[in-house]
């Protein structure tokens, strides 16, 4: 299983407030981003949603972490985000984080390479 940057339920809550400003960020930001914006809209419910799904089944995992700092991101705030995901190897015997700097939230558009490289290293087990 391979997660990409993955939202995660215990990184922060959400309000409305919080969401609404996501939203509008990411309009001012790029309006070309239709995707991401109904994403940031349902954010409240989905870490509602991912809260309530029972533990992963014990498969390798590999987990792709963005922990690049820029205008927007905070080194505090990249720490917070990687310890939220390392989450996702609880009870995992085969678990494997990857923190890249090289790119954003979107790995595998600016790092293609480093998913493929991956989903190979998976595909061995």
């Amino acid at each position: 299983l391979l997660f990409i940057d993955a939202t995660v339920e215990n990184f922060q809550r959400i309000t409305d407030q919080d969401e609404n400003a996501l939203v509008g960020e990411i309009n001012n930001k790029d309006k070309t981003r239709l995707v991401t914006v109904q994403e940031a809209k349902q954010l409240k419910e989905i870490i509602q949603q991912l809260s309530e799904l029972p533990p992963l089944p014990d498969i390798p995992v590999i987990v792709l972490t963005s922990v690049k700092i820029d205008e927007n991101t905070t080194e505090y705030l990249v720490n917070k985000w990687s310890q939220a995901q390392q989450v996702l190897g609880n009870g995992i015997s085969d678990f494997t984080q990857i923190e890249t700097d090289k790119s954003g939230h979107f790995i595998h558009l600016e790092e293609p390479d480093l998913v493929i490289e991956s989903i190979l290293n998976l595909m061995e087990k």
